[in-house]
Parts: structure tokens; sequence; C-alpha cells
């Protein structure tokens, strides 16, 4: 799910000598300032797996967050997890490749909410010194009141850097949306060793989404999407595609506490959880449109299974 963000008519702003990197950081205080929390999020969360180019593994369910206050939010540890419902499948394909790597489960289901904190989107940004990293412009469309906050790595500097595109609500400063990402220009600098082979990011892309209501704003959609190719001098070579996204269905904010220990889920993945659900939710989430691939395994899986 993307919103529909199209920036029309463009004029180059400056606010009060601030530069773009001021505004974002700015930005970012005035949205985790104006956010619910403590809060418990009730999400629809889905993840797909793909190795080379085939899926092997696809889980979703109806998935409570718990996210403590504000001043915890850095702390992954505190987000708790409750899986109320869910359905899953896994496909083992092998591959002739050397070593039959299993996937490096690098989007972590009970950290997600942690990716939409909003410092974490200027932490992409930040260096010491960071205009020699990247390139900052700021840009307004006057007549859906945002400001555009464009972000691009320095062609020169020969590192792991992010692009991004930040969309600001002008009235009240609040972050509407943000797309980061890893761009082919910076891709080979993702290569390192990792104990018998080589691991390179093939691609990184985050798109969140947050919701305003009352000059408040909370979470309204998240999703990451990352391509890992692990090799050798010798045969092996893997590619692991992992997707991993939820949508807002509800967000309770008063008279909330914890869950109960026996209710935690404590799995990085969903598809470590057994297939349990009562009812065909998947069918209700219009708000999450899958790509043609997706849907097809969506499609395929067996609904007798309980």
């Amino acid at each position: 799910m993307e919103e529909d963000i199209v920036l029309l008519e463009q004029i180059y702003v400056k606010a009060d000598g601030e530069t773009p990197l001021q505004v974002l950081k700015e930005a970012a205080r005035i949205t985790k300032e104006k956010s619910y929390a403590p809060a418990i999020l009730h999400t629809y969360y889905r993840e797909f797996v793909k190795k080379n180019s085939s899926y092997t593994e696809y889980a979703d369910g109806l998935i409570d967050y718990y996210l403590p206050s504000m001043a915890k939010w850095n702390r992954r540890s505190a987000i708790e997890v409750k899986v109320n419902e869910s359905r899953s499948e896994k496909v083992y394909i092998p591959v002739d490749s050397g070593l039959d790597l299993s996937p490096h489960q690098i989007i972590n289901l009970r950290i997600l909410p942690s990716y939409c904190n909003p410092e974490r989107i200027v932490s992409y940004f930040t260096k010491d010194n960071s205009e020699k990293y990247y390139v900052f412009s700021i840009s307004e469309d006057i007549a859906k009141g945002l400001y555009l906050i464009s972000v691009s790595p320095n062609i020169n500097v020969k590192e792991k850097l992010y692009a991004g595109k930040v969309y600001i609500d002008k009235a009240s400063m609040i972050i509407r949306q943000a797309d980061i990402e890893i761009p082919s220009s910076h891709l080979p600098y993702t290569d390192e060793s990792v104990i018998v082979v080589r691991q390179k990011i093939e691609k990184f892309r985050l798109n969140i989404q947050y919701q305003i209501s009352n000059e408040k704003c909370f979470i309204k959609h998240m999703r990451a999407d990352v391509t890992l190719r692990a090799y050798n001098k010798k045969s092996t070579n893997v590619t692991h595609s992992f997707v991993s996204e939820f949508v807002i269905n509800q967000i309770d904010f008063d008279n909330i506490s914890p869950f109960k220990k026996e209710e935690l889920f404590k799995k990085n993945s969903l598809q470590k959880s057994k297939t349990k659900f009562q009812n065909e939710f998947w069918f209700n989430q219009g708000g999450l449109v899958a790509t043609p691939d997706e849907e097809s395994i969506i499609n395929n899986l067996n609904k007798n299974k309980r």
C-alpha cells in the first residue's frame, strides 16, 4: 500500500535559515512528540521469503503490538508482540549452489515498529559532517500543504549510504511518509564477509506512513523489502528476498497495559508460528495491495488448513 503523494508544483524553500537536515530533525522531533504512546497497535501483518526466483515461505496474521512510552521506543526489547490468528506456508526448494544456506531473517517481526521511530528515519542520513556524505534539498507543494525533503548520497563517497524522500505536513510539521532505500550507486559498498561466504545487499527499501488525527499521529503502514545475495569463490550463489509489512487496523491508548507473559510471541518470524485461525481475515485486508507474484502465493494457500 502506497499513498498517492505527488508533488505537482515544487518551489524551493528555506525556512528561516534552517538547512533541510535541520528541518528533517525538527519534523522527527515533533512527530515523536505528537505520537500516541504508550499504545497497542492492532495490525494485519504478512511476510514473504523468496529463494532465488521461487517463493519458499509465506505467513500472515492478526498481530497486536504493545509500544511503551516514547522515551522507551528506542528500546526494541520493550516492544511486545501478541499473535491472535495466523497462517503460514513453507516449501522446501533445493538449490544447486554449493552450500544450501538457510535464510538469515533480517526482518525481525518483533521489532518492526521500531523502524517507524521518527528518530530512526533521521539516523539513516546522520553522520559527523552529514553534508559531506549526503546532498539535501527541500521543496514545497503549496496545493497539498507538504514539504518534501530529498536526500541522495554523495557519489564520490564509497560507503553504504542511503537515499530518501520524506514528506512533511506544513501545518503541523508531522512526517506523513518516508521512503528510504540504498540506491544502486551504493549497493556495491554493502559487500561484507559473513562466516564462510560473502554477503551483499541487492535491495533495501522501506516505506513508512503515518496518520494524523486531532494533531496527533501514529503509524499507518510499514513495508520493508530487502534482498541479500550470499556467494563465495566456489559454487555458492544464493539470493534471499524478504518482504515484511503491516497495516494498522485500530489503535488503543486508553487504559492499556503490557501483555501477559504467556501471551507474548518471542520468535523473529511469524513463519515460526503454527497455523491457527478461525476467520479468513486476509480477505478483508484491502489496505495492503499485493504484487501479482504475492497474490499468486496467497491464492495458492490451502484454505482448509487449521
